[in-house]
């Protein structure tokens, strides 16, 4: 699945997860987060696989199908959603 800019952003919203706090989360730039979701800079692979494994941590399931969605599902959650890593 190619992760794409309105994913990261959803789940973000989804989450009310600021860049900032995905950033620490992911271990990613925040500038990287930012850079991507505003269109910018696509980042290497292994830095989109630390954001989505971040988000997916905190119950965001990603889909695709022809349109970028996200879904919250907080059974599936690794860690609680109010809990920064």
């Amino acid at each position: 699945m190619k992760l794409v800019p309105a994913h990261v952003a959803g789940a973000r919203g989804m989450l009310m997860m600021s860049r900032a706090e995905l950033a620490a989360a992911s271990g990613v730039a925040e500038k990287t987060i930012w850079n991507f979701e505003e269109g910018g800079r696509i980042p290497h692979e292994d830095t989109l696989q630390k954001i989505r494994e971040a988000l997916e941590r905190r119950g965001i399931i990603f889909h695709n199908g022809g349109k970028p969605t996200v879904t919250l599902d907080p059974d599936r959650a690794i860690i609680p959603s109010n809990l920064a890593d």
